[in-house]
C-alpha cells in the first residue's frame, strides 16, 4: 500500500499467476477503487530482448524523488524485479530486473523492502545467499544505473505476522 502523488491511496498485489494487480482510489480519500492487471514485460533486458518475469515475492510500494509511484519485487527465478511510472500518478510503466554495471543481477530468497536514503535514491534491501543480505541502490535519485552489494550478517528467517 502506498500513496500517490496527488494523495491517492493505491496498492500493488501480487496475483495467483504471478502477475501484478495495481489499485488505486479515484479521488484522494474516496472511491471508487480502480485497479489493472500488469504484466511486467521488462523494456529491455541484458541481451537486448524484453522478458516478463513471474513475480513470487510481495511487492513494496514507495515514491520517487520525483514523485513517481515505484515499486520493487522478488522474482521467481530470484532476482529483483523494478517498476515505475512515466509521470507523477500516471503510466505508462516500465519495468527492468535489477542488475548493476557489470550485469550482476540482486539475488533473494525472500520479500524485499525499500526505501529512500538522505538525497532522495531509491534503496533496496533483502535476504541474500547463505545468511547475507543483498542491498541495492540508485545512481542519483530517481535514476540508475544500481549498484549492488553483497553484507554478511547472522540474521535468520522468522516468521512474520500480519
Amino acid at each position: 500500500m502506498g500513496q500517490g502523488a496527488p494523495g491517492r491511496l493505491c496498492f500493488m498485489a501480487r496475483d495467483p499467476n504471478g502477475k501484478l494487480s495495481h489499485g488505486w482510489q479515484s479521488t484522494p480519500g474516496n472511491g471508487p477503487w480502480l485497479w489493472a492487471t500488469l504484466t511486467p514485460t521488462t523494456d529491455v533486458d541484458d541481451d537486448g530482448a524484453h522478458v516478463t518475469p513471474t513475480v513470487a515475492g510481495d511487492p513494496v510500494v514507495s515514491l520517487d524523488s520525483g514523485g513517481r509511484l515505484t515499486f520493487v519485487v522478488r522474482t521467481a527465478d530470484g532476482k529483483v524485479l523494478h517498476g515505475w511510472q512515466d509521470h507523477a500518478d500516471n503510466g505508462p510503466w516500465h519495468y527492468t530486473v535489477i542488475r548493476n554495471a557489470s550485469h550482476t543481477y540482486a539475488m533473494l530468497t525472500d520479500d524485499v523492502m525499500l526505501s529512500q536514503d538522505d538525497i532522495g535514491r531509491l534503496v533496496f534491501t533483502g535476504p541474500g545467499q547463505n545468511g547475507t543480505a543483498t542491498v541495492g541502490w540508485q545512481d542519483t535519485a530517481s535514476c540508475g544505473p544500481w549498484h549492488i552489494t553483497s553484507l554478511s550478517t547472522n540474521v535468520r528467517k522468522t516468521r512474520r505476522t500480519r
